[in-house]
């Protein structure tokens, strides 16, 4: 019986490990390799703005994405022993360029030291820095440098280390630079700050932030751009918090179930996506937007089906789904490897999936 069980468990993992939907024909396949993407034989420590793994390809509206890419100088930085190998904190080596959807290269930018570049509002690069934002054009010439003073923290153990996040709101029309104990949106051309909060920001939209407060001493408040809500009754639908448009907010619980929030505190369950999540470890469940009028949401997953520890495991697994909120089904799946990247464009009806130097274009209806 036990030999039996063994059998069905194997074939259950086995039948994920292909992609669930054969009919996903991609557009077009992309070697990255011709715009200075590289194979590097070193493990580097490379986060994003969300504290995951760096996101190595965004759309920056529906013609154009930005790639991040390390080369073999990222394997100079100082090495930290793991377990099994040593990771590198890349100090060089990372570069960004921006492409077209044929592949043609608009420009490369090589990162300095404490840098990060992410995709920004309105079809810009956004340069961040320790000190200040940079609004970049696709040739990477500034547009805007905005300053910023950011809090400071005991034990920071160096003084590069950024500690403030970016968020790019759900139109694309502004940022907001969230810290530790502050954020501000940035809004209009030029970008100017249009909102603050000394609260701890859970999310940002259009016109101001999600908040949570009160958690020490007395009950969470939840406040949507300024005004109070009622807290939804589902203890953990605060984990994370997706602001979809305007007076939308949906939450997703721990078991990977998206609810619809409003300021009364009703919760409509929109999906069940416990399957993007099916092993004894989930290392990061996360998500991409598209312009509200598109009204869908990217979201991928990745993990492993059974842990030894908190890092390590066997039969990995990289996920992908597309959710169209209107009617609460998944237009698109794709299953990866682990290790993989994708993004969505603004407009919903293209994923972009990078594996290794490979990068495939999807239609989505």
């Amino acid at each position: 019986m036990k030999r039996l069980l063994v059998c069905v468990s194997l074939l259950w993992v086995c039948a994920w490990a292909v992609p669930v939907w054969s009919e996903n024909k991609p557009l077009r396949t992309i070697n990255l390799e011709q715009i200075g993407f590289q194979h590097i034989t070193c493990e580097v420590v490379w986060q994003g703005e969300d504290d995951y793994p760096k996101r190595r390809i965004e759309f920056l509206d529906d013609t154009h994405l930005l790639v991040h890419f390390a080369t073999p100088d990222a394997c100079s930085g100082p090495a930290i022993q793991s377990e099994k190998h040593a990771l590198h904190s890349a100090v060089y080596g990372l570069h960004s360029a921006v492409i077209d959807l044929s592949g043609h290269l608009i420009h490369t930018y090589d990162w300095q030291p404490g840098e990060d570049v992410i995709a920004g509002p309105d079809g810009h690069v956004l340069v961040v820095r320790r000190d200040a934002v940079l609004v970049v054009d696709l040739d990477f010439q500034t547009i805007q440098a905005i300053p910023w003073q950011e809090d400071g923290f005991p034990g920071v153990p160096h003084p590069s280390v950024q500690l403030f996040h970016i968020l790019v709101t759900p139109s694309r029309h502004g940022f907001a630079i969230i810290d530790s104990n502050h954020a501000s949106l940035f809004t209009g051309l030029p970008y100017k700050e249009t909102a603050s909060t000394t609260e701890s920001a859970a999310s940002v939209g259009d016109h101001g932030f999600v908040t949570w407060s009160g958690f020490n001493p007395g009950p969470a408040v939840l406040h949507v751009d300024g005004v109070q809500w009622t807290v939804p009754a589902h203890p953990a639908l605060g984990r994370d918090l997706i602001v979809a448009g305007n007076d939308e907010v949906l939450g997703l619980d721990r078991k990977f179930n998206l609810y619809r929030i409003d300021q009364r505190g009703s919760e409509l369950l929109i999906a069940r996506l416990g399957s993007l999540a099916p092993g004894m470890w989930n290392s990061g469940f996360r998500f991409d937007q598209t312009l509200p009028d598109a009204s869908r949401v990217l979201f991928f997953s990745h993990g492993v089906h059974i842990a030894f520890t908190d890092s390590s495991g066997i039969w990995s697994y990289f996920r992908t789904a597309v959710l169209d909120l209107g009617t609460g089904k998944l237009v698109f799946q794709y299953d990866g490897h682990f290790g993989d990247d994708v993004s969505i464009s603004p407009d919903g009806h293209l994923v972009a999936a990078r594996h290794e130097a490979r990068l495939t274009l999807y239609s989505v209806p």
